[in-house]
């Protein structure tokens, strides 16, 4: 059978292997083990039924409200990963042939699900390093089906204004169009979520995740919360989640101190990453996120230890070098120091 003809353009590629017993610093993961009593605690919950049964996923709605401080279940909706939320937001809100709208770099799921829903995605490019609003809102009209913005902004790592956010929402609503703000990596942030403004809108969705903050990529949970969750609901999965994610996210609900402790010990590592790496002569992108980018001003930087994974050969906008390294914070200051002894130059001439 041949494939909806705009589908032949969409290139998807399967995720490259990448080895368990390394320090993983690529990819914005937690490589510290949880504590005993939270494992513990855990594999304890667990039971046949878990795997034998459907999940009754009803109380979860509440409970995950309840972590999150967040006032209404009936605006959230769960799902294996904030990447499937943002696909429920396509299935409901994006229209063949519409705009969607956002930044150039981005996450790259949203080119891939513009492309799938036959959507033309119009990418603006960042300027000076920060999300250009104001083209951001030049571009939005009445052929727009949905902005969508990481917040901290991804790949890059800064914050867009408050005032930034809800101006941008009304202009969205002007147009009929969903906002979704992408909090992905907020709680390393400084900011505070958008969720608290949400009910003043009834055109935008905020997107969160356990994969970084929470250390639990391999868990597979997002959530979407705002008043377009409620038409989410209709192209929901049957059960949008399974039994060992519920009982980790429960597991979670019960440890949130644990949490709070660890984002706080990624926000001093990353502090004192920066200082450092400044002091070894290197430019450096600092971020809200739990990484940064550092590079020189020949572009030379080199990284040659198996023990670490990193990102290496990366672009920041505005900036002509493509050798920059982005490293992702570990928890603690050995690790920390370890891996910026390795960075090195290649000499020049």
């Amino acid at each position: 059978m041949k494939l909806k003809s705009h589908l032949y353009k969409v290139e998807r590629k399967f995720n490259e292997e990448v080895p368990h017993d390394k320090i993983r610093l690529h990819s914005a993961e937690r490589n510290e083990d949880f504590s005993d009593q939270m494992w513990n605690q855990f594999i304890s919950s667990l039971s046949q039924s878990d795997i034998k049964y459907y999940p009754n996923l009803n109380t979860l709605y509440s409970r995950v409200c309840d972590y999150f401080e967040l006032p209404d279940p009936s605006n959230l909706i769960i799902g294996n990963g904030s990447d499937r939320i943002l696909k429920y937001a396509f299935e409901v809100f994006v229209r063949a042939k519409s705009k969607v709208i956002s930044t150039t770099p981005c996450f790259p799921m949203y080119k891939v699900y513009s492309d799938l829903y036959n959507a033309k995605f119009v990418g603006v490019p960042y300027k000076d390093r920060h999300v250009d609003v104001s083209n951001i809102l030049y571009e939005i009209d009445d052929n727009t089906s949905a902005v969508f913005l990481s917040n901290p902004s991804s790949p890059v790592g800064d914050i867009i204004d408050l005032g930034c956010l809800i101006t941008i929402a009304k202009e969205c609503r002007e147009h009929d169009a969903l906002f979704v703000v992408d909090e992905a990596y907020i709680e390393f942030s400084n900011v505070k979520s958008f969720a608290e403004y949400v009910t003043d809108f009834d055109n935008v969705l905020i997107t969160r995740t356990l994969s970084k903050a929470h250390g639990s990529a391999g868990v597979r949970f997002g959530f979407g919360y705002g008043t377009p969750a409620v038409g989410l609901k209709r192209f929901r999965d049957m059960y949008e989640i399974n039994g060992l994610t519920m009982r980790w996210i429960e597991t979670l609900c019960d440890n949130k101190q644990d949490f709070l402790d660890h984002i706080k010990r990624v926000q001093i590592v990353r502090s004192y990453m920066n200082t450092q790496a400044r002091k070894l002569a290197y430019d450096v992108v600092d971020s809200q996120c739990n990484w940064l980018h550092i590079n020189t001003e020949n572009d030379n930087l080199t990284f040659d230890n198996d023990e670490f994974i990193i990102r290496g050969n990366c672009t920041i906008p505005g900036d002509k070098r493509t050798n920059w390294i982005r490293l992702c914070v570990p928890e603690n200051f050995e690790t920390a120091d370890r891996v910026l002894n390795e960075i090195s130059t290649v000499p020049i001439g």
